[in-house]
């Protein structure tokens, strides 16, 4: 009965690491993402000066796959108008 009690225990401990680093994981994701539109944003605001405010809130809310391919394409995007195809 120990034993199982014991193996129950183990069971529910390591339950519990693996949540919690896929919460880190998440996480981290979430702040790369973050990181990754900022910068974005930094970068469209150095070449075209003037991002309206909607297209800014459109980055933010993109996914890491879409932002990774704007910053990959940044230098052939050339209007505000061509960005818009990618959000």
């Amino acid at each position: 009965m120990r034993d199982k009690a014991i193996r129950d225990e183990k069971s529910r401990l390591q339950g519990a690491r693996d949540e919690g680093r896929e919460e880190g994981r998440a996480e981290g994701r979430q702040e790369a993402k973050s990181a990754l539109a900022k910068s974005t944003i930094k970068l469209l605001r150095k070449k075209f000066k003037d991002i309206p405010e909607n297209i800014i809130e459109s980055i933010l809310k993109l996914s890491l796959e879409k932002l990774e391919k704007i910053n990959g394409d940044i230098f052939d995007i050339e209007s505000l108008e061509e960005l818009k195809k990618y959000l």
